[in-house]
């Protein structure tokens, strides 16, 4: 039996329209962030991260408890810059699992939640004199 995550970003593409111009850097930062985390907590509990698109990530949660996974989610939570819908799915193969995927009832909530409230503050200058900027959270 195979054991899958889904993992979305919800309102991901109206969140990078939300940051105005000149915003790949900010997009990218955010991106590598969360990804860099998803990898890292993912090892930790011994699942393995396969990133599709930079919205839609699927985990191999073979012998993984899925309250593991749901504290996993809900550690990145703060990290992303949207929120977070999570699904578990099972098959006797990865097609089929995939294809089961649905919300479990402790992870779905999550995908209610609002998203953070990020603003773009001038952090650092080029030598060029341009201006880089990067998200803040506002509480």
């Amino acid at each position: 039996m195979v054991k899958l995550g889904l993992l979305k970003l919800v309102r991901y593409e109206s969140w990078i329209c939300s940051l105005g111009y000149d915003r790949e850097h900010v997009v990218q930062a955010k991106q590598h962030e969360l990804l860099r985390e998803l990898h890292r907590r993912g090892a930790a509990i011994g699942a393995f991260t396969v990133p599709l698109t930079y919205d839609l990530v699927v985990l191999v949660l073979n012998s993984i408890r899925t309250s593991d996974y749901v504290k996993l989610v809900e550690d990145l939570t703060p990290i992303s810059p949207v929120p977070l819908e999570a699904m578990v799915g099972q098959g006797d193969n990865y097609p089929k699992a995939l294809g089961n995927a649905v919300p479990s009832p402790t992870l779905s909530s999550m995908s209610q939640q609002q998203p953070p409230t990020w603003t773009l503050t001038a952090t650092t200058t080029w030598s060029r004199g341009r201006v880089l900027t990067a998200p803040t959270r506002s509480s």
